[in-house]
């Protein structure tokens, strides 16, 4: 384990107040959380991050270096820490050389969509007569 990444896991990245000033107080603990396991979960700069309000919630744009990789189990980390609340994860590349990662953060006031059902215990009673 090199240095960078012993003081990566030990000062966490804070996102910056410009850019969570734009949304509400209860979403704002949200999009922090989220950005945060982003942070944990690859080597994402989130002091870069952007946040633009949109309809249904919020898209959070953070900018991707070149050298760096992000695999499927990283951005399902992100998802799987509010299923409810990330409603798309994208990397988004412009003029084939900047390329970002948006999440797209639904807010508070949003429908919540299921769409898969866990069936924890099923049981036969019988009935003595």
């Amino acid at each position: 384990m090199s240095l960078s990444d012993s003081l990566r896991c030990a000062i966490r990245q804070r996102i910056p107040e410009s850019v969570l000033s734009v949304c509400e107080v209860p979403d704002r603990i949200v999009i922090e959380n989220i950005l945060t396991v982003l942070a944990e979960s690859t080597k994402i700069n989130i002091n870069m991050s952007s946040l633009e309000v949109k309809p249904r919630g919020y898209c959070v744009s953070v900018p991707i270096s070149n050298d760096m990789q992000i695999s499927l189990l990283d951005l399902r980390q992100v998802e799987t820490y509010s299923p409810a609340r990330v409603l798309d994860l994208r990397i988004v590349i412009k003029n084939g050389q900047t390329a970002t990662l948006q999440i797209l953060v639904a807010n508070e006031k949003s429908v919540v969509m299921v769409q898969d059902t866990d069936v924890l215990r099923i049981t036969k009673r019988r009935r003595w007569w």
